[in-house]
């Protein structure tokens, strides 16, 4: 925000102020908007869809920064406050200003429509009065692309979703959070509060509101909550409007807010009654009549609004290239039947052949004159496939290069009448001043080609001969300015330069003539015909006219004024011959280019020059390196960089830097040192500082200019070691624009494939966050977006193939330096060099891992078998038999253990991918992962007990990975590996684990659980470990807390202990299980009773059913006893043994009334579900 000034405060929100400010060198005032970054979602979505929209009705959009509290808007300052404000001030309006502000506000609206955007919160509070009191739509937070999910794009864009705002003047705390997508409830259209998205109807809804609210003071529907305000739209008609009781609308007002303000949407007036409708007065319709009726004003008129010198090429003065009137649904107009006026800043519209022409395109074209090379680029793009990934360094540098130029890269603009350049002088004459008839351009195509041909020659004839005093002079200024008319139609323009019309007389005209208005109009004329040429003969003598124009500048140089009419002329036609020159595939005799007129428009672009003369010679540089061939090669010299960035540092006009550095990065497509040039004299830091400038289509020329430089090889060692290089690149990914942020991830691509160590950097400024978000975004926000989509994909998919390609050798690196030092508590200097270069970089792995996008594409069985081989390393390292810290300081061993169990506990969330790699996880992750379980340190030991607990019970509760019957040799290996790694190595270490404070017990009861339900004859290593007595320990310190996990793991462990044939129950007896038995039923049995109060009953349940499962093998057990010593021969000490056994067991009598209990319970939980 460096570069402005802001004065006063001229609003304030709950979470905004505006000022007022003023661009430093510059004396345009504009409204910059400070906003908390809890809106970032809302800003973003305002600038996505404004930065594009130029138009009379809606507020412009300049740019936007980010500061470490705030978020910066610079848009159109409107001093005339809100419609709101002026209701409030007014109380009501007169039906004839309501005409007047419905028919701007109905512009402004239209206009978004046509591009395919939908406001969605349509209130006087968004609608702003500029100081002569155009109404403009402000705020566009809110709005959205046809049938897109809003709240979706919110989530995505916000870090954490916030709680929805009320926006409207009536709602209560029960309207839901998407409310804050859904705009002021006052104006909602009765669909959108039934659950229906917004439409082009629901807008036209609000639009009546307003339009009633401007007549009464008040909306036709207002309620004190929101429940009655619903109602009221939903159910009730709108109040008779009346202002004071007395004033009535008048029939044409009250059908219009009839016709909005229906309830059913398909009922509502659409666009095309809208704009018909009678109380607009015709407002909306284009009178037409034959031209041969009007004055020469209003010929002029016709013809340059229906055939603008803008049609030439199909490309539009918008930014990135795309047409403001060609991205607008041209089925909507032609539904229509209406000519929708339009209030633009441009001065002409495009003629409707062209209009049609545009709505089947996507994007603009490139130069008339190159369609066949599009053709060409546009066929090789197609058999590219995206899929494929070129392997070499000079395929990987071809395909760089082929995606560092998009389309809206090579979009052609007029010089000569080119409104950002220069205001254009109307063109203006009298017929009956005239000395030949005022033929319009269509009437003059109809006629004969000798009529026509006699009509131009007689202009010409008239033109060069002497004055005869003032009338003749102006009838000579008239008559250019008539032809200049309609040469801007492509067939007269041909005709024009066919017949040597030009070379006949004009050229000598404009060197023996004094009059400087002459030899303005002769250029004007000249350069439109040029502009608007299609077809141009070989014998057509265009050499003269070369040299005319370029003695006349070299002898007026001095002259300002003739230069900057000059120019433009000169500048059409080197660009008309460079371009058919190239579509012949060779120089014409007859069209040579003067070489004085190269060194003209370089003397041009020199220090000293006004700004118009200099912005006419950067657009002839900008159109000339669009073309191929000699004539561009002239201008590729070692001082046009540094003076094009001279133009773009130095100039305050927005315009004219856009089209300097646009110039220079169409050179740099040929020529790498034209960009290099300007580092090497103003520095890298200073050309850096132009990537976060501001201007969308600076950014998009200077990222593709560092992208060209590096696939060529410039200042490579430089830049890709340049951090804040790659942070600059980083902050274009934020860019609204769809093909910066391509072009940013295609530079990226650049930084790393020269320089792997900036993946890591590149990673930690969350470059695969961003990766996945434009990933998940396959549907364009507007329909003519598609093609940049399909760009964004490409250079995406590059960048994500490096990305796959990569991690292989850095894990592969990096396991070489550890395994080189295995064993070593002191590495060699060679050795250490190579742990700093290496190691450092594995935190890659989990940022890829932890991607949904990554993660099935870099997850593979040699990615798996390399974690082993970490973990293996680690245990190593945690042993303390190897060291890293004397090469990588005394964290390393830390953040070299938090990575990998980091990884692999990213790995563990998807049983997917343990089940596909189930062999390389048992053999080569599991053994290290339960030797680091024995490790000093308390969260790795905790954190490796959990993974192998919920790593090894997915594979013991499933009988594909354990099946102790199975005759597979794969799978009995696995078996004995899993059995050896929990006898072997974990039950050793189950006492210490058991006793430890939680989570540590939970963990290894889980393990132990799984295994014993899976394979029971493992108590029998319980028994001999004497494990049998710790667990009833532990059961003794978690009793009080029946339902918790530990405890639901021990009342499975203690069900298969005793369900086990061969338990030793003496043991368990001595224990006190029946005593433990006893008070687990009845704490878990509380427990029941009192969640069946609050519904919740399925944690405690679970436990009782185990609990009973339990006590039923313990009387199995007894029954068996008891019935084995009544069936044997009665000794003494049989007979003992079985009283004894059922002395031990009375307590369990007491059972029998709290089973009834549970009974009854469970009959009644059965009958209620």
């Amino acid at each position: 925000m460096e570069n402005f000034v802001l004065y006063d405060e001229v609003g304030r929100g709950t979470k905004s102020v505006v000022y007022k400010g003023r661009r430093k060198g510059t004396i345009n005032f504009l409204a910059i908007h400070c906003v908390d970054k809890s809106k970032r979602a809302e800003v973003t979505n305002h600038v996505r869809l404004t930065h594009e929209i130029d138009h009379a009705n809606v507020v412009r959009f300049h740019e936007w920064y980010e500061t470490s509290n705030h978020l910066w808007l610079v848009v159109e300052l409107c001093t005339g406050g809100s419609l709101e404000t002026l209701l409030a001030q007014d109380g009501s309006l007169p039906e004839d200003v309501i005409r007047q502000f419905g028919v701007e506000v109905i512009r402004g609206l239209h206009h978004i429509h046509e591009m395919g955007v939908l406001f969605c919160d349509l209130n006087p509070r968004k609608i702003l009065l500029d100081g002569p009191g155009v109404l403009k739509l402000s705020n566009f937070s809110l709005a959205r692309v046809e049938e897109e999910d809003l709240e979706e794009f919110f989530r995505q864009t916000s870090a954490e979703y916030e709680q929805s705002e009320d926006h409207g003047d009536a709602s209560d705390d029960s309207a839901p959070k998407k409310r804050r997508t859904l705009g002021s409830p006052v104006y909602m259209a009765p669909e959108i509060l039934q659950g229906d998205q917004h439409s082009m109807q629901s807008d036209l809804w609000a639009l009546g509101c307003l339009l009633y609210e401007l007549f009464t003071g008040n909306p036709p529907f207002f309620a004190d909550n929101f429940t009655e305000l619903a109602d009221q739209i939903l159910n009730k008609d709108f109040p008779t409007p009346r202002v004071r009781g007395i004033i009535r609308p008048s029939p044409d007002f009250l059908t219009l807010l009839v016709g909005l303000l229906k309830k059913e949407p398909q009922e509502r007036l659409d666009w095309e009654g809208l704009l018909s409708h009678p109380f607009w007065q015709g407002a909306f319709l284009t009178k037409t009549g034959s031209s041969d009726e009007k004055d020469g004003e209003k010929e002029d008129e016709k013809e340059t609004s229906e055939d603008s010198p803008q049609r030439h090429r199909n490309i539009m003065l918008s930014p990135l290239g795309k047409s403001e009137e060609g991205s607008p649904r041209k089925s909507m107009i032609a539904s229509l039947k209406l000519v929708f006026t339009l209030r633009c800043k441009k001065s002409a519209m495009i003629d409707q052949a062209d209009q049609e022409k545009l709505a089947a395109t996507t994007r603009p074209q490139t130069p008339k004159d190159a369609k066949n090379k599009n053709k060409a680029r546009e066929s090789s793009t197609s058999n590219t496939s995206r899929s494929t990934r070129k392997t070499s360094v000079c395929e990987d540098n071809e395909e760089v290069l082929e995606l560092a130029y998009h389309d809206s890269d090579w979009t052609v603009t007029p010089i000569v009448d080119n409104p950002k350049i220069q205001k254009p002088a109307p063109l203006k004459w009298e017929s009956k001043g005239l000395p030949v008839p005022a033929h319009s351009a269509d009437k003059l195509m109809k006629m004969k080609t000798v009529e026509a041909r006699a009509h131009l020659s007689a202009c010409l004839d008239y033109i060069r001969a002497p004055d005869k005093g003032a009338a003749g002079h102006k009838a000579k200024l008239q008559l250019l300015n008539y032809l200049t008319a309609i040469a801007s139609k492509d067939g007269v323009a041909n005709m024009v330069i066919k017949m040597n019309m030009v070379r006949l007389g004009l050229a000598q005209l404009m060197k023996t003539t004094t009059s400087l208005d002459l030899r303005q109009k002769l250029a004007r004329m000249i350069g439109v015909a040029a502009n608007h040429a299609t077809v141009v003969h070989d014998d057509a003598q265009l050499s003269e006219i070369f040299t005319a124009l370029a003695e006349v500048i070299r002898d007026n140089f001095r002259n300002a004024r003739l230069k900057q009419s000059l120019l433009p002329a000169l500048g059409e036609l080197m660009f008309l011959v460079s371009s058919l020159e190239e579509q012949k595939g060779g120089a014409v005799d007859n069209w040579a280019i003067s070489p004085t007129c190269f060194t003209l428009v370089m003397r041009c672009l020199r220090e000293g020059e006004d700004a118009v003369v200099h912005h006419v010679a950067a657009k002839i540089v900008e159109n000339m390196a669009t073309t191929s061939g000699a004539h561009r090669e002239r201008f590729v010299t070692p001082e046009i960089g540094p003076m094009l960035w001279y133009l773009f540092t130095h100039s305050t006009v927005d315009a004219l830097r856009v089209t300097a550095v646009s110039a220079m990065c169409r050179l740099s497509k040929h020529s790498a040192t034209v960009f290099q040039s300007v580092i090497e004299k103003v520095g890298l830091p200073h050309v850096l500082e132009s990537l976060v400038l501001g201007i969308s289509r600076v950014q998009q020329s200077v990222v593709t200019m560092f992208i060209t430089m590096l696939a060529s090889g410039g200042h490579l060692q430089r830049l890709v070691q340049d951090k804040d290089f790659v942070q600059k690149l980083m902050r274009l990914l934020e860019s609204p624009s769809l093909i910066i942020r391509a072009k940013a991830f295609l530079a990226i691509h650049e930084v790393i494939r020269n320089n792997r160590e900036m993946l890591l950097t590149c990673c930690q400024a969350r470059l695969v966050m961003y990766i996945e978000r434009d990933m998940r975004r396959t549907i364009p926000a507007k329909p003519d977006q598609q093609e940049d989509m399909e760009y964004m994909m490409r250079c995406l998919d590059l960048l994500n193939g490096l990305f796959v390609a990569e991690l292989p050798q850095v894990m592969g690196e990096a396991i070489a330096s550890l395994e080189a030092i295995s064993g070593r508590k002191h590495p060699s200097s060679t050795q250490a060099k190579q742990l700093k270069l290496h190691v450092p970089l594995l935190p890659v792995m989990l940022h890829l891992a932890t991607s949904q996008v990554f993660r099935p594409k870099v997850v593979t069985e040699q990615f798996m078998s390399g974690i082993g081989t970490l973990l293996t390393h680690l245990q190593g390292l945690d042993s303390g038999t190897t060291s890293i810290e004397s090469a990588l300081g005394p964290s390393a061993m830390e953040d070299l253990m938090h990575v990998v169990l980091s990884v692999l506990e990213a790995l563990a969330q998807h049983p997917t991918i343990l089940t596909q790699y189930h062999t390389v996880v048992i053999q080569k992750i599991l053994p290290p992962l339960a030797a680091l379980v024995s490790s000093e340190n308390a969260n790795t030991r905790a954190l490796c007990l959990r993974m192998l607990s919920e790593i090894a019970s997915l594979y013991l509760i499933n009988d594909e990975f354990y099946d102790m019957g199975t005759i597979s040799e794969q799978t009995s290996a696995n078996n004995s590996q899993l059995n050896l790694i929990v006898v072997k190595m974990l039950f050793p270490q189950y006492e210490q684990l058991l006793l430890e404070p939680d989570p540590l017990p939970c963990y290894a009861l889980k393990l132990l659980q799984a295994l014993l339900e899976r394979s029971p004859v493992f108590v029998r290593n319980l028994e001999e470990m004497g494990l049998v007595h710790v667990l009833f320990q532990v059961i003794m310190e978690h009793q009080d807390n029946a339902t918790s996990s530990t405890m639901q793991s021990l009342m499975g462990i203690l069900n298969c202990i005793v369900g086990y044939k061969d338990t030793n129950m003496q043991t368990l007896y001595d224990l006190g299980l029946v005593d433990q038995l006893i008070a687990m039923l009845l704490e878990v049995t509380s427990q029941c009773m009192e969640s069946e109060e609050k519904g919740d009953v399925k944690a405690p349940i679970a436990s009782l059913l185990s609990l009973l499962d339990t006590l039923h093998c313990l009387l199995k057990y007894i029954t068996n006893l008891i019935r084995l010593a009544l069936q044997v021969s009665k000794t003494g000490e049989q007979t003992q043994a079985a009283e004894k056994l059922l002395v031990v067991n009375k307590p369990l009598v007491d059972l029998t009334s709290l089973l009834i209990q549970l009974v009854k319970m469970f009959s009644l939980v059965s009958i209620s579900h």
